[in-house]
């Protein structure tokens, strides 16, 4: 009966921690940040920075929207990286700087900010902003971004959404809203917690001297949360600002979920890597949001987390039947309710504009659609950068 209760006990932490983590972020996220900074009354040079491969379809359209968005005494510089159409030159006419890669050999956004480096090393701005060919930013939100890093000195990071049409299939919706939590409601969470916030890829803003350090040349498929964790680490944590906006315009159903199993297979393998060095150098260095930033690589993607917490639970039922204590039954049974009305909680405060009511109804499907994903994730890992493809291709 001792060994019953041993495991029990033991097998419950599996979960309860990352739980706890989780809920602790979404409780601390449920209220929008309200954080402002007063514009600038002399701007500093900066430059927005979009990688872009192949990106033909929508690339003019990006650069003549983001010109009109641009911070005073900025300017835009797309990277065509790695282009088999017309990118480099659709982007020159319609009014960017270009800067044209070639190297088959080394694909990868993080090859491109590496470039980027390169060629603005000899007239190098005072600020960066890196921005996706697929991604815009709201109207002054190019504006915040930098004036948020000039009073700060310290990275920052937008609120990073994805939009779709109303008539999109539930499961993007879904996929849209568990975005959401991941991206703004859980950003706000480690903001408020561990003052420190994870890059998210797009709608970046950081000095030249961080941009420097950070865009070193890499294959990463989440260069971003690598830039952001070496950044934290060398006390240069990045923040976020919620009154800055980008969004993507959402993928359709299957390519949404090549584009998930892209960011979370890499999400994964660099917290298998990263989770435990940030806790230990957090805590020798008494570096908070170095240490807080490795708790939140403890937490697992949610839906992959809610799934080894329901197999644990019929588990932890199975224990109890012959004879184990209820303790931890009941209590990873009571983080996952609390977990589900923090989840509401953040439907009413916000999600609902990605995700509709009666789409709700469909998670269970949502849960299966992502199965394979996850059976890859220990036998087909991707560890490779692949580009997500845009409508209509």
């Amino acid at each position: 009966m001792l060994l019953l209760e041993t495991i029990a006990f033991l097998s419950a932490t599996i979960v309860i921690g990352p739980l706890s983590i989780l809920i602790a972020e979404l409780l601390a996220g449920q209220r929008a940040q309200r954080l402002e900074f007063p514009l600038l009354e002399e701007w500093p040079s900066s430059v927005v920075v979009m990688p872009a491969h192949n990106e033909a379809s929508i690339i003019a359209e990006t650069v003549q929207i983001t010109l009109t968005r641009l911070a005073p005494n900025s300017t835009l510089l797309v990277i065509a990286d790695n282009c088999q159409d017309e990118t480099a030159r659709l982007a020159a006419e319609a009014g960017a700087m270009v800067a044209v890669r070639n190297d088959p050999s080394q694909r990868g956004k993080g090859f491109a900010l590496a470039h980027a480096v390169e060629v603005l090393k000899e007239q190098p701005p005072a600020f960066l902003v890196i921005l996706d060919a697929d991604c815009q930013c709201t109207e002054g939100s190019l504006s915040k971004l930098i004036a948020a890093t000039a009073a700060t000195g310290l990275p920052i990071q937008s609120a990073y959404v994805m939009t779709a049409p109303q008539n999109s299939s539930p499961i993007v919706q879904i996929s849209n809203f568990a975005f959401y939590i991941k991206n703004v409601v859980r950003q706000r969470g480690m903001q408020r917690i561990g003052r420190v916030a994870l890059l998210t890829g797009t709608g970046m803003a950081m000095s030249w001297e961080q941009f420097r350090f950070a865009a070193i040349p890499s294959g990463e498929i989440v260069e971003d949360l690598v830039m952001g964790l070496s950044l934290t680490e060398h006390g240069q944590q990045p923040n976020f600002l919620e009154g800055s906006t980008a969004e993507s315009a959402a993928a359709g159903q299957a390519d949404t979920l090549n584009q998930r199993q892209r960011w979370e297979h890499g999400f994964v393998s660099t917290a298998v890597r990263q989770a435990l060095p940030c806790l230990w150098n957090g805590l020798k260095r008494a570096n908070w949001p170095l240490f807080w930033t490795g708790l939140h690589l403890l937490v697992p993607p949610l839906v992959m987390l809610v799934f080894a917490s329901a197999i644990l639970l019929l588990v932890q039922v199975v224990m109890t039947f012959f004879g184990a204590s209820m303790i931890p039954l009941f209590t990873v049974a009571g983080l996952l309710v609390f977990l589900f009305i923090l989840l509401l909680g953040a439907w009413f405060s916000g999600g609902a504009q990605f995700l509709r009511l009666e789409s709700v109804l469909k998670i269970p499907s949502y849960l299966v659609w992502k199965l394979p994903m996850y059976r890859k994730l220990f036998g087909q890992r991707q560890n490779s950068w692949n580009r997500t493809p845009r409508d209509g291709e």
